[in-house]
């Protein structure tokens, strides 16, 4: 009987030992499906022209004290690291980003992409920000191309999907710690604002529109005058830039 139970006994340590071995399974993607990216615009705010950087590549390299290493952003950097694909509003499927050739941008004031989707452009990204653009406490990474316009591509988190969406340099450009940032067709013509993301749609959020073409003055959806404007655009210049780090997919998520 003492024999029996010490075999007992055995086995049951030998199976919670075992125990520890044991991982927790990956939570699988679900699939993507094939849809068309749209972009809605919401009025809240406008702003004016003042000095700012000329480029985001003015903005001093700097590294990160710690990595972060939610399941978010690890989704995000197996994308980056060709490992896993993320669904491209540009094509609307699922690709690698290294398959993805298109120099296409969105234009969120046509709620559409531009330029030639099937374009051969192999890009060279040079440098990549980690900001909450829509203030959900899950950030999202900014990815800079030096090719053609320079566009910046944002890679989402949502739901166990990447998604990526891109954007011309000159209408996301002076991203701030905040996620705000400034988009400018030209001197006369900014404006500043914040995105929303649902799936497949980037909602933008106009905080502030300086217009001279057409007089147009707004603040918070307001109109204003021009002067009211260029005193917020100069508050807004004066908040903390968005962290760039030099992209090298190697040793992503940042390199020193």
């Amino acid at each position: 009987m003492k024999r029996y139970n010490l075999s007992c006994l055995l086995v049951i340590l030998f199976c919670l030992s075992s125990c520890n071995f044991c991982s927790t399974p990956t939570p699988t993607e679900p699939s993507a499906g094939t849809y068309t990216a749209s972009v809605s615009t919401e009025t809240s705010t406008g702003t004016s022209t003042t000095s700012a950087p000329t480029e985001n590549s003015a903005v001093t390299f700097a590294t990160p004290a710690s990595i972060d290493t939610s399941i978010e952003m690890s989704a995000i950097k197996n994308v980056i690291q060709n490992k896993k694909e993320y669904f491209c509003t540009v094509y609307g499927k699922s690709v690698f980003l290294k398959d993805f050739h298109s120099i296409s941008y969105m234009n969120y004031e046509t709620n559409e992409y531009c330029e030639d989707k099937d374009n051969n452009t192999n890009h060279v990204y040079r440098q990549f920000c980690v900001v909450d653009l829509d203030g959900d406490g899950v950030p999202e990474l900014i990815l800079e191309s030096e090719t053609a316009f320079g566009n910046e591509l944002i890679f989402h988190y949502e739901n166990g999907v990447v998604y990526g969406y891109v954007f011309a340099l000159r209408d996301f450009k002076w991203i701030k710690k905040d996620g705000s940032f400034l988009g400018s067709g030209s001197a006369a013509h900014e404006v500043v604002g914040k995105f929303s993301f649902s799936k497949y749609e980037v909602i933008f959020n106009e905080l502030c529109l300086f217009n001279k073409l057409i007089d147009v003055y707004r603040i918070n959806g307001k109109n204003v005058s021009q002067e009211e404007v260029r005193k917020h655009i100069k508050k807004q210049d004066k908040k903390k830039d968005a962290e760039w780090y030099t992209y090298d997919e190697k040793v992503f998520p940042f390199s020193h």
